[in-house]
């Protein structure tokens, strides 16, 4: 079924469980040019996202800063190297407090930083140089420093450089990916790295690292590119490579936990018909061990409906998180139903049980959308989402409208964690309970959620949903929920005393 007006009553057909979800019809805010991607980030400290597009051909990346009611103004261009088209990520590299900007200069083999203000403005860059040139970027503390550390992935030499964050400024080292790979040694006989991705995925509290190999020599895997894709866990001992899964025509991968269990997952869209199916959304879910359960989303055959990236978030505020993709026009991959340019959403069953097929909206963009991300740009508890529209300048913002009539932990209205149970003197019957936590953040997105219980962290999840059952003695107890933003800006929510009886 096809959404091409903004309507929403087409999608009832699809599914009974997706009748709550629903999008305005998009709102469309001018760019310099076509972004070559973007992040959303908080970057005046108002609680409502930021959009920052990098621009290609201007060498830049354009702030388009939101007035509070969800509508983006560009405010200016900042230049950020002769190259940008190595990625883009945030965090606070200075420990300032204010969320800095971070951008791959592919051609010129560096990493440049453009350190914020606070107030929506930004500093002359400062470059900085890696092994190779990087085609993507990622941040994280590596080192568990309490610093935010920047890591870029360059396939002409095979290398992951780690840009250590010293406090002061950066200083670099570099490693090589693992040296056991299915097919061919990365960087020789035409392989290609790219998608580099940061996410805890066996819970130990380290930062760990996940990219794509392709594969590109036809004697020794195939006559079609395939793609494998690696989790590099990082350990007190060094880094140990697990292949997560594999497939062809990837496009990008994104590590966050979907199944909200503590540990970052994979998920990865593909398309262009290299293998059998032709295109399709998969989620790699960690076992913590260094192996991965795949799960479908989505997977078919269709001449269109194409998903080039992928965001995961709650998006009908029942608890569960969901998935939605930009999309290209034609046919959906599943059922050929004619679909248009715009996104789709496909709604969570909970933990690994899958997800319910597509739901299309429209963009009503003469290009296909190749970008996404998702957060909070208005002064209400749904998440928005927002594409670019191709080599068209704008960027295009999807309105959420879904009923929350049925949430059972609602998100704040700005920033703030709400802590839903259990209450402050309960009295709850255990071994087993059942914390149950959201947060908005102040500065970016929120980077995890933690669980403390009379003073020592048991839990841990990289989202800002927290649904933990956990284990307790007989007793009186008291619990602190911690949320920790993209700029390592702490709010805490504290329980002064339950009992499990």
């Amino acid at each position: 079924m096809r959404l091409v007006s903004g309507l929403v009553a087409a999608t009832l057909l699809l599914c009974a469980v997706c009748v709550a979800q629903s999008f305005s019809a998009p709102y469309r805010y001018n760019t310099h040019e076509g972004a070559a991607g973007f992040v959303l980030a908080d970057v005046n400290h108002d609680g409502f996202m930021d959009v920052l597009a990098l621009q290609l051909n201007a060498h830049s990346v354009s702030v388009l800063l939101n007035d509070k009611s969800g509508a983006l103004h560009q405010t200016a261009l900042y230049d950020a190297g002769s190259d940008v088209s190595g990625g883009i990520a945030v965090g606070d590299f200075n420990g300032d407090g204010k969320l800095d900007i971070a951008v791959g200069n592919y051609a010129a083999k560096t990493v440049s930083v453009l350190l914020g203000n606070g107030d929506g403005t930004f500093q002359a860059r400062k470059t900085y140089a890696v092994n190779g040139g990087p085609n993507s970027i990622a941040v994280g503390d590596f080192n568990n420093d309490g610093r935010l550390d920047i890591a870029s992935l360059s396939s002409d030499t095979a290398k992951i450089t780690v840009l250590t964050n010293t406090g002061t400024g950066f200083t670099s080292s570099s490693f090589a990916p693992p040296q056991y790979y299915p097919a061919v040694t990365p960087g020789l006989a035409g392989d290609t790295l790219y998608g580099l991705t940061a996410g805890d995925f066996n819970a130990d509290g380290r930062m760990d690292l996940a990219y794509v190999d392709e594969c590109g020599n036809p004697d020794q895997c195939g006559p079609v590119l395939v793609q494998s894709y690696y989790a590099i866990f990082n350990t007190t001992t060094g880094w140990k490579g697990h292949i997560a899964g594999s497939a062809s025509g990837t496009v990008s991968l994104r590590a966050v936990d979907v199944d909200n269990d503590g540990k970052a997952d994979i998920v990865n869209s593909y398309y262009g018909c290299y293998h059998e199916p032709c295109t399709g959304v998969t989620v790699y879910y960690s076992n913590g061990d260094g192996s991965f359960q795949q799960l479908d989303v989505i997977s078919g055959y269709g001449d269109g409906g194409d998903p080039f990236d992928a965001v995961v978030a709650d998006f009908n505020n029942d608890g569960i998180n969901d998935i939605a993709s930009p999309v290209s026009g034609g046919n959906d991959p599943v059922t050929f139903a004619p679909v248009s340019n715009g996104i789709a959403v496909y709604i969570g069953k909970g933990g690994r049980a899958g997800f319910n097929n597509p739901v299309y909206f429209a963009s009503n963009g003469s290009d296909t959308p190749r970008n996404i991300g998702a957060g909070f740009l208005r002064s209400q508890t749904r998440k928005d989402v927002v594409i670019d529209d191709g080599s068209v300048n704008n960027m295009v913002v999807f309105r959420n409208t879904a009923s929350i009539a049925t949430e059972p932990c609602q998100y704040p209205v700005y920033p703030a964690i709400h802590y839903c149970g259990p209450a402050n003197g309960s009295a709850v019957t255990g071994p087993g309970v059942k914390f149950t936590a959201t947060a908005r953040a102040a500065s970016g997105p929120v980077n995890r959620l933690e669980l403390w219980v009379d003073g020592h962290k048991l839990f841990q999840t990289f989202g800002d949903r927290l649904d933990r059952t956990q284990t307790l003695s007989k007793g009186t107890h008291t619990a602190t929920v911690v949320e920790v933003d993209s700029a390592g800006g702490l709010i805490k929510a504290t329980i002064p005393k339950f009992t499990v009886k």
